[in-house]
């Protein structure tokens, strides 16, 4: 098919903005697991040489121009770094809720015994009487703590048994099954506590650890202020109130949290495509907004600066890819002899259409029409207005072209670059459009394809 042609122009360099965008945000992630896991104490040599080996995997596939393996590649990589993310917060947050828990068990346990102490009239010892609080016990004071507590178990069960001396026959029984008496255990204590009360417990230790490993010192050292506040609280009625109370809260502040956390992502991932692309003043400067935002404290999430971050985005990318399209066809087109002068480029992003012809042609010419982005191309031969139409020799004009086009695909090709005809109909089916021609060029506008030439000194 020889006669007007709708073509689809796919170039090299617009493929390889895509995948470096592409790469740009698989970077981000990489670079966030790595310091998420220093942060969480979870880094290790092996998992910093697993990044450093997959950034270099993308950067060798984008070298060897594998660029839909690369795609897909980063797609996977996109999904692995979410979940090893994932993994490594989720570790963080079990370790700290698991520790939580066991302080707060080991305070419980501590306010249970020196209350049974001092039930029985036994002094506490000053040790224990001072396990109040272990809200920031490590392990070793935490360890130092059972052994307390394990203490003053076996004071009480001693006192118990001694009581029993001396009261005959029932005395006599108590003390022979006070023989082979074992002691209740902690795991066993904790066992016996309510289940229903260990659970909104647990719920508030989850939460907790989540606040204390995912954000700021200053917002969990405040919403651990108040949970240690419930600790103290005698009447367990109003204790299970208050921690149902703190639950919901902590809970709304985590949501919050969240969405605050994959807005900040967001813009995090739009900056880094931009970068790839700040050659406009206006993709320059939503970037200088977005790093002033990422810098402030206030995170407040602003849905329009990432609105107008992605228009910005979608405009460079549109404005870029049309650029390398227009440029692949007038570069063919000049390989095959037309005459393309420096200003056709601007003529066409500006009118939306350009017209080609060989050097000394006067009668026809071939006609480049496509919208700003060059989407999708209009190719067809155009006769010169005044010209008289001839139904045959506008077949003929149409028949070279035919022929000339196929070269212009096969010059494309070689640079990487291609174009798929979407429709097509045949040599005279359509009559030839008239329409004027420019005349020849003048100095300003010479041939681009002309070498400069500049006289010797």
């Amino acid at each position: 098919m020889s006669g007007p042609k709708v073509v689809v122009v796919r170039t090299r360099e617009e493929l390889q903005a895509i995948c470096r965008r592409l790469m740009a945000r698989a970077t981000s992630q990489l670079d966030r697991v790595r310091a998420r896991a220093k942060q969480l104490d979870l880094w290790s040599p092996a998992l910093e040489e697993d990044l450093r080996r997959r950034a270099a995997d993308l950067e060798r596939l984008y070298d060897e121009n594998q660029f839909t393996e690369l795609q897909l590649r980063i797609a996977s990589e996109l999904s692995t770094t979410d979940l090893e993310l994932q993994r490594i917060e989720e570790a963080a947050i079990a370790a700290r809720a698991s520790a939580r828990a066991a302080r707060r068990h080991a305070a419980a346990a501590a306010s249970s015994v020196r209350e049974a102490l001092v039930a029985a009239g036994i002094a506490v010892p000053e040790q224990l009487d001072a396990l109040r609080s272990l809200e920031r016990a490590d392990d070793r004071q935490l360890a130092a703590a059972y052994r307390l507590i394990d203490e003053a178990m076996a004071m009480l069960t001693r006192s118990r048994t001694g009581s029993s001396a001396g009261q005959g026959e029932a005395a006599e029984l108590a003390k022979r099954l006070a023989a082979g008496e074992r002691r209740e255990s902690l795991a066993e204590w904790r066992a016996a506590c309510d289940a229903g009360a260990e659970q909104r417990a647990g719920r508030l230790d989850r939460l907790l650890a989540e606040i204390e490993t995912l954000e700021d010192a200053e917002a969990a050292a405040a919403l651990r202020a108040r949970a240690s506040e419930l600790e103290s609280e005698s009447w367990d009625d109003r204790r299970t109130l208050l921690i149902d109370s703190l639950t919901l809260d902590l809970a709304a502040h985590r949501k919050t949290a969240r969405e605050v956390a994959a807005w900040t992502e967001r813009l995090r991932d739009l900056l880094a495509a931009l970068r790839q692309v700040s050659a406009s003043a206006g993709a320059r400067e939503i970037a200088s907004r977005i790093e002033r935002k990422l810098a402030a404290s206030d995170r407040t999430v602003d849905e329009g600066l990432v609105r107008d971050a992605e228009q910005v985005l979608a405009g460079e990318s549109r404005a870029r890819a049309a650029e390398a399209r227009r440029k692949a066809v007038l570069e063919g087109l000049s390989a095959l002899g037309y005459e393309i002068r420096e200003s056709m480029a601007a003529a066409w992003a500006e009118q939306g259409r350009v017209v080609v012809r060989k050097p000394g042609a006067q009668d026809y010419g071939v006609e480049l029409a496509a919208p700003g982005d060059v989407e999708r191309l209009q190719v067809r031969v155009v006769r010169a207005e005044g010209v008289a139409a001839d139904a045959q020799r506008d077949k003929d004009a149409e028949t070279i072209w035919c022929g000339e086009f196929e070269r212009l695909r096969g010059l494309v090709g070689l640079k990487g670059d291609e174009i798929v005809i979407e429709r097509a109909v045949a040599p005279g089916e359509t009559s030839v459009k008239a329409m004027p021609f420019e005349r020849a060029t003048n100095e300003r506008d010479r041939a681009v394809d002309k070498p400069k030439v500049r006289a010797r000194p």
